[in-house]
């Protein structure tokens, strides 16, 4: 897995963990 792809990865990632800690909360 090249940078760019790991970056996209790792964003998406972020993104719903963001989500799912919003709606738990």
């Amino acid at each position: 897995v090249d940078e760019i792809s790991w970056r996209l990865i790792w964003e998406k990632n972020l993104k719903y963990i963001s989500i799912h800690n919003l709606e738990a909360s």
